[in-house]
């Protein structure tokens, strides 16, 4: 069926009656569906700006969300975060259906999780709840879950030492404490020719010796109740001493006064260990 319109400038143009409108083109949420109608007589520049084809908005059931997701058509007014808990008012003034958190849940890193969560913090794969106490591993940092973010403080203390000592760890990294500086007498091994007076080696040999710190010496003035007293101090003081274990043969070619060279056997003692012993 044809109808002439009724716009004056437009008497000339017929157009049809509007189809059916078309299904609606999704099978969940809101979609659109259209209709459409055509010239039936006359130029189609006559008809002037007369529309042929509508769109309108249709709406079928709810689309299935995974849960505790639900569907809502005005998901931007229920587009509730962690981050952001307040919503928009002009969020009704756009339709966009989606899945979306229910009214007293929240958004979290793409789930749904009550306000309370929306507070806790995740340290390597752990959650921690809001206020929670921890020493991470390693380190000497104590941290807490204050409202969703993790907040470290050293609670360390490094110990001024005094001379003579240094910084130790012995206690863990986190327990700094002061310990005398360990003495570093020990053997050691050296190889040459020895001189002796008009005497040298035959060859070169290789023995051990003493040598290394034995820690702080000092020297303080002795207190005296008489003036008559000579003056003294106390001494504190150690030195690094060999602990012979028997001799070793030493060939030695000796110079004498009148020119001529002998061979002798010298001895000289074999150190075993080393020791910090008082100094005499």
């Amino acid at each position: 069926m044809s109808f002439l319109t009724n716009h004056p400038l437009l008497s000339d143009c017929k157009v049809s009656e509007w189809t059916n409108w078309t299904p609606c083109n999704v099978l969940c949420g809101i979609g659109t569906q259209i209709r459409e109608r055509v010239i039936t007589a006359g130029e189609p520049g006559i008809c002037g700006d007369l529309d042929f084809v509508e769109e309108q908005i249709c709406f079928r059931s709810d689309c299935t969300c995974e849960p505790p997701q639900v569907w809502k058509n005005d998901s931007l007014c229920h587009s509730q975060t962690c981050e952001d808990m307040l919503i928009d008012a002009s969020c009704s003034d756009q339709l966009l259906p989606a899945c979306v958190c229910p009214e007293d849940m929240y958004l979290k890193d793409g789930e749904c999780v009550v306000i309370a969560d929306c507070y806790t913090c995740v340290v390597d794969g752990d959650v921690k709840k809001i206020g929670e106490i921890w020493s991470p591993t390693g380190t000497c940092d104590v941290c807490q879950c204050v409202m969703g973010e993790v907040q470290c403080e050293r609670v360390m203390e490094e110990p001024v030492c005094e001379e003579g000592e240094e910084i130790t760890y012995d206690d863990g990294p986190c327990c700094p404490r002061c310990q005398p500086i360990p003495p570093t007498c020990q053997l050691r091994n050296k190889t040459e020719t020895i001189n002796y007076e008009n005497c040298r080696s035959t060859s070169e040999l290789t023995y051990s010796y003493c040598a290394g710190s034995c820690g702080e010496s000092k020297s303080k003035p002795h207190l005296t109740l008489s003036n008559g007293d000579p003056p003294s101090t106390d001494n504190e003081c150690s030195c690094c001493q060999g602990i012979p274990g028997g001799n070793q043969e030493v060939e030695m070619r000796c110079e004498n006064a009148d020119g001529t060279v002998e061979t002798v056997v010298a001895f000289m003692p074999t150190l075993t260990a080393c020791l910090c012993d008082m100094c005499g």
